[in-house]
């Protein structure tokens, strides 16, 4: 995959006056608005509240200078399409913090759920002996449940902060987000689906050996 500042990037950074700087943008819109749109999507909500919030990403990319551009760095396996997914769904909490307080997704009161079915979908596919019921509901009545649902749902949120942000992008899209294989290659540059396979088998892998490792083999109370 190629690691250098793709060339939409630099001709934007150097523009010295407002029409090579407008020119430049709208080149590096033809080559990333649907990416972001994309991005934007995933959050759900109407027609408009999505553009409204493609439109706050767009704005916030531009601001001081493009400093969020500016930013970006060429290192290890990141992509600068991966990074600036990253990037955007940041702005994309954002708007809907703002809009909405700290639900995350505006409009969507099965979130929570959804939530929850992304965690446990992630947990079979890594293979590790949960009791998928520990994830899926809180049990007020049972504290000693309810403690070790926590515990459990914690040491999955550790590991996952603990992956490569290229890892936890492919995890994201895939399982929160619900993005297709096929998508998912898109968005993150990969050849083809077959290689978004390997890298899924790849990073479940080292998250069942983490929570292993943290000792969530057994999921019994």
């Amino acid at each position: 995959m190629p690691k250098d500042p793709p060339p939409e990037l630099s001709p934007l950074l150097s523009a010295q006056d407002s029409d090579t700087r407008d020119r430049a943008w709208s080149k590096f819109l033809e080559r990333y608005s649907q990416l972001l749109l994309r991005t934007t999507r995933s959050y759900g909500c109407d027609y408009d509240t999505m553009m409204d919030r493609y439109q706050f990403v767009l704005a916030a990319l531009q601001e001081d200078d493009f400093k969020r551009l500016r930013s970006y760095k060429v290192h290890g396996r990141s992509t600068f399409r991966g990074w600036l997914v990253v990037v955007s769904r940041r702005l994309c909490s954002d708007y809907d913090r703002s809009q909405y307080g700290r639900r995350s997704r505006a409009s969507d009161t099965d979130a929570p759920e959804r939530e929850r079915s992304a965690r446990r979908k992630l947990v079979n596919l890594a293979g590790v002996n949960l009791d998928v019921g520990l994830l899926a509901e809180r049990s007020p009545s049972n504290p000693e449940r309810t403690l070790r649902e926590t515990e459990l749902t914690e040491a999955l949120e550790v590991v996952m902060r603990s992956l490569e942000p290229r890892d936890q992008l492919l995890l994201t899209l895939r399982f929160e987000d619900g993005l297709s294989v096929r998508q998912v290659a898109d968005v993150m540059r990969y050849p083809s689906v077959f290689h978004v396979y390997r890298e899924l088998k790849r990073v479940l892998r080292q998250v069942r050996e983490e929570l292993a490792n943290r000792g969530v083999s057994d999921a019994a109370p």
